[in-house]
């Protein structure tokens, strides 16, 4: 299962949760200059892939991590409401076609505490993933 498989599936999840919302996306590998705050970044993080059986079947997981991007000092509850909605957007048990095999989201999001970076406040929420080949 290629990552880029893995990577459109989420895209298209990614793109429907900002799109709705007005929100820029940083992805992985591609010049991003923030217009406006907050934003969205998206980063993949893949696991070691497992043998389930003799035969050929796989199982591949890891997580998405989508970081909700917002201003320093403007207070952290606009960015912690984004973050719940997008542990709302990917509930247990969502499935969505990945290439050829479907991909599944295996536990609840969880939306981790907001870091200081700079002019930034941070907050990733960790979207953990499996599929099955």
């Amino acid at each position: 299962m290629a990552s880029r498989a893995i990577g459109n599936a989420f895209e298209t999840l990614i793109k429907a949760f900002a799109t709705v919302r007005g929100l820029a996306v940083a992805w992985p590998n591609l010049d991003f200059t923030p217009s406006s705050l907050p934003y969205l970044e998206m980063q993949l993080a893949t696991a070691p892939n497992e043998r389930l059986t003799l035969g050929n079947e796989t199982r591949f997981y890891g997580s998405i991590v989508v970081t909700v991007v917002a201003a320093k000092g403007d207070g952290s509850w606009s960015a912690e409401t984004l973050a719940d909605d997008l542990v709302v957007h990917f509930p247990v048990d969502l499935k969505v076609a990945a290439g050829p095999s479907r991909l599944r989201i295996t536990t609840k999001p969880t939306a981790r505490d907001g870091i200081r970076d700079g002019v930034y406040w941070r907050i990733p929420v960790v979207i953990p993933y499996e599929i099955l080949s």
